[in-house]
């Protein structure tokens, strides 16, 4: 639709920015991986408190690691911009790259949906699912690019993700009465969006490098520190103490 309504040098520069943020739902991709066939199980036999665990783990992990991923990758927008190839065009994608990022963010934060949906009996939800995506996205998209360009199509996608994925939580929440979020979930939250405003006063400097690892360092030691320190989550906490004994060893 892009190449369509804007041309082909448009598509380029949404392609390049959508690249990178797909980089937030990487580890989420894992994550999925492992636990689906524990979810499948325990929605077999009908094990709801056992997968609603599951459910409230699989979120809070996947909303620290690929805040943390976002982050980064924001914070540091226009340092990558000044050094990649051709940058100064590319950087027209900005907020492609916001937009896209807040929509595989939420993307990851709320994947378990449509897994537990898939394995239960109310499997015929997902193709409704994939045809209300298919209509809010070219609706959004037309709406959009005509106002915003690339960013609205950015934002378009970003619009059709988060109903998307509401309703795949409501109906979650409907069929069987579980759901997601806890009290580290807002905790989470506070602290990404803390950091976030941490990234923006740190000064800026003239070498793109410097201000690239200066930055991200700042606010990698801030918020894993910070996970850590208020046990946002008991399996990355286990997981960093695993790494930290390996190495003392």
């Amino acid at each position: 639709m892009i190449s369509g309504m804007l041309g082909l040098s448009f598509t380029g520069i949404y392609s390049i920015a959508f690249f990178m943020a797909a980089a937030i739902e990487m580890p989420a991709r894992s994550i999925i991986q492992i636990t689906s066939p524990i979810l499948s199980e325990h929605i077999k036999k009908e094990e709801w408190t056992q997968v609603e665990k599951i459910y409230k783990q699989v979120t809070l992990n996947q909303f620290i690691i690929g805040g943390f991923l976002f982050l980064l990758i924001w914070i540091n927008a226009d340092s990558i911009f000044a050094i990649i190839p051709k940058g100064q065009i590319y950087s027209q994608g900005k907020y492609v790259l916001l937009f896209i990022g807040l929509a595989k963010l939420f993307d990851v934060i709320t994947g378990v949906n449509l897994s537990i949906i898939g394995y239960s009996k109310y499997f015929r939800f997902s193709l409704f699912l994939v045809g209300f995506l298919l209509i809010l996205t070219v609706a959004t998209n037309k709406l959009f690019i005509p106002l915003w360009g690339i960013t609205g199509a950015a934002f378009a996608t970003a619009l059709s993700v988060f109903l998307n994925n509401l309703a795949a939580l409501i109906i979650v929440y409907g069929k069987s009465k579980i759901h997601p979020f806890t009290l580290n979930n807002l905790k989470t939250l506070l602290l990404v969006t803390a950091c976030l405003v941490i990234g923006y006063l740190v000064p800026t400097f003239s070498n793109p490098w410097a201000d690239l690892i200066i930055r991200s360092g700042i606010v990698s030691v801030v918020y894993i520190f910070s996970v850590l320190g208020f046990n946002l989550s008991d399996d990355i906490t286990r997981a960093f103490q695993g790494i930290i004994g390996i190495r003392l060893r």
